[in-house]
């Protein structure tokens, strides 16, 4: 699902936003790290960050791309030292619902 928040950016910012697109693609392309793992990152990132519609377009993909829902929630677990508990169960929550809203979820 793309970010509602990203797409009325980008119909009002055609060329900056495709120019911020293609910045995330080459960042996510396979290199040392592997693209699943680049996009688990991202992820956690945005959830850290609390942009949650950006998070749940990266889930998508990830599941979408075969990332089994536990490896999601296990990326997410991850940033709970780091992230402290009301944040992390907000976004626990988000990853929760973007899984459960996939068809077999």
């Amino acid at each position: 699902m793309p970010s509602p928040n990203f797409e009325l950016y980008a119909k009002h910012n055609p060329e900056h936003s495709e120019a911020y697109r293609a910045l995330a693609r080459e960042s996510l392309r396979a290199g040392m790290l592997d693209a699943i793992t680049k996009e688990l990152i991202y992820l956690v990132l945005l959830g850290a960050e609390g942009y949650l519609p950006g998070m749940r377009t990266h889930i998508d993909n990830l599941l979408g791309k075969g990332v089994a829902p536990d490896a999601i929630r296990e990326a997410v677990r991850v940033v709970l030292p780091a992230l402290g508990s009301a944040r992390f169960l907000a976004l626990y929550a988000e990853v929760e619902a973007a899984i459960a809203a996939r068809p077999g979820g």
